[in-house]
This record gives structure tokens, C-alpha cells and sequence, in this order.
């Protein structure tokens, strides 16, 4: 029996999808089709149903999910478990979406580091973190998910957005968006998406004016007179508006839930639990959560 095949195989059941479930596995679409494929062939059972959109389990299939995603939990936790309590190195390894959630964790990183010295930390700000949580290489991963809360994650606050212009643009008019010239983020990033919503809901198609990989740029650029911009309400905790109009955007759509990942079990009095309380102190001093 080929561990590593069951292993895609969960990954697959649980994304219904080859394309998202290889970019989580990092692997190539054709290779993670070929294993299932395999898989099958070696236990003589259908697992999937195709089609050109998207994969369904079987009944075998959705049985055999549940007995994996049970074992899963449990091997996830004695790993963690027995990491932690025997492992001379006490080592934290944190995952973070790269934009204003890297600035976020990175404060927090400071104050634990202070107060946990003995503790080796790395972070990581690559968009692949939440495979490398999968794999077992991190402990904890923060991001965006619109879903209820999953195993192993916790939600910890419900972001909003914000019209930024500079005092001599006023106040943006919703219906003459496309009136603007904007200044975003790239592709790359999550809050061009919720921007890209916000103008479909508009009916209007937008293309900036200036597109950008940093988040300290967008506020200059505006603050210059350059153009517009949407940013998050995280992000302006830790970036200067104070001579700039803010106007929420007041949609329930243009929202987002910013999550912790975690391999295993926040126990209390763990490292985990530690760097998660310090996520909510610091979240409650900027005034983000109250």
C-alpha cells in the first residue's frame, strides 16, 4: 500500500478538484491524476466520479475520506504531542499570507521571541505555506478563508474594506467608479480580488492606473495624488491615512475571514496557544477586534 497515493488521495477528497489539489500537494495535475489512478487499480474500487469541472466521491470513496481524515487528526496531534514534550529544540514554525497579515504576525513574532528567547522561530511569507502545513513543515499558517471554521483552524476576525483618496479627490462617488484612476496590488494578492468583486458588483470593468507589490507604495501613491485605492481595514492599522479620506465600503459581500491554521491541537500553556493569545493582544491594542 502506497502511503503517499492515500495522502493525495485525502488531499483530492477534500479540494474535489485536481488543479487545487495538486497546488497544495506541489505536484504537476497529470502526476496527481496518474497516483489516484493507481490507487485505484491497486485496491479494485472506484474512488472518484469525473467530469470536466470537478471530482465526486463515491461511496467507497467518501468512506474511506473519513477514515483517513480520523486518523489524520490523531497522527497529527501524537506527532505534535511527542514533538513538543521530547524534543530538546523548542522551534516555531509560522506560515502568513504574504501583504498586511505578514506585518501583523511579524509584531507578534517580536514580542514572543522576547519573551520565549529559547525558542527557535522561522516565518515564512510564501503563498505556498498552506501546502507546506499540509506536509507537516509549519505549525501555524495565517490567511484569508471564506468558509465556517475547518479542523485545525480558528477564526479570529472579520475584515472590511475601505475607499483611501487623498483629501483633494474627497469622497469617492460608488456609482462612477471607473471615473477613477486606481492604484492596486497585483494579482497576487487577495485584496484585488475583493477589488475586482467590488467592480463587478458596480457593473463596471476597471484597469489601473498604477499596480503595485507593496502595500506602504499604495498609500504613498495616494497620498501624491496619484489615484485611489481599496485597502483593508488590517491594513490601515499599520499604514499612515491620517491625511487621507476613508470611506467603508458597507457591502456584507467585500468581507473576508482572516484565520490561524494549526498542525494539531492549540493545548493550553503550548507555544501555539502562546503565539495565539499574542495574535489577540495585538489585535485588541489596534483596536482591529475589541
Amino acid at each position: 500500500m502506497s502511503y503517499k497515493r492515500l495522502y493525495y488521495f485525502f488531499i483530492l477528497g477534500r479540494e474535489r478538484n485536481y488543479s487545487e489539489a495538486a497546488k497544495r500537494i506541489g505536484i504537476k495535475q497529470p502526476t496527481l491524476s496518474q497516483q489516484i489512478n493507481l490507487l485505484e487499480e491497486e485496491l479494485h474500487i472506484r474512488l472518484f466520479y469525473r467530469s470536466p469541472r470537478k471530482v465526486t466521491l463515491t461511496a467507497a470513496g467518501e468512506a474511506l475520506y473519513r477514515k483517513i481524515s480520523t486518523m489524520k487528526e490523531e497522527l497529527d496531534e501524537t506527532v505534535n504531542e511527542i514533538k513538543h514534550e521530547y524534543s530538546d529544540t523548542k522551534t516555531l514554525r509560522i506560515g502568513v499570507m504574504q501583504g498586511e497579515l505578514t506585518d501583523l504576525v511579524s509584531n507578534v513574532l517580536i514580542r514572543f521571541k522576547m519573551e520565549h528567547p529559547d525558542v527557535q522561530c522561522a516565518l515564512y511569507t510564501l503563498d505556498l505555506s498552506s501546502s507546506m502545513l499540509e506536509k507537516g513543515e509549519l505549525d501555524l499558517y495565517f490567511d484569508y478563508d471564506a468558509t465556517d471554521n475547518k479542523n485545525n483552524m480558528t477564526f479570529l476576525y472579520e475584515d472590511g474594506f475601505n475607499i483611501i483618496s487623498s483629501k483633494d479627490v474627497g469622497t469617492v462617488r460608488a456609482g462612477n467608479l471607473s471615473g477613477y484612476p486606481w492604484v492596486l496590488m497585483n494579482e497576487n494578492y487577495s485584496c484585488r480580488h475583493i477589488f475586482n468583486d467590488l467592480a463587478a458588483h458596480n457593473g463596471v470593468h476597471i484597469s489601473p492606473a498604477i499596480e503595485l507589490s507593496d502595500l506602504s507604495v499604495v498609500y504613498n501613491m495616494v497620498n501624491s495624488g496619484m489615484g485611489i485605492s481599496l485597502v483593508s481595514d488590517t491594513s490601515l492599522s499599520f499604514y499612515d491615512s491620517e491625511n487621507l479620506e476613508v470611506q467603508k465600503v458597507e457591502s456584507p459581500r467585500l468581507k473576508r475571514n482572516v484565520v490561524m491554521h494549526h498542525n494539531g491541537t492549540v493545548k493550553t500553556g503550548s507555544l501555539l496557544d502562546a503565539f495565539h493569545r499574542m495574535i489577540i493582544q495585538e489585535l485588541e491594542q489596534l483596536t482591529i477586534i475589541r
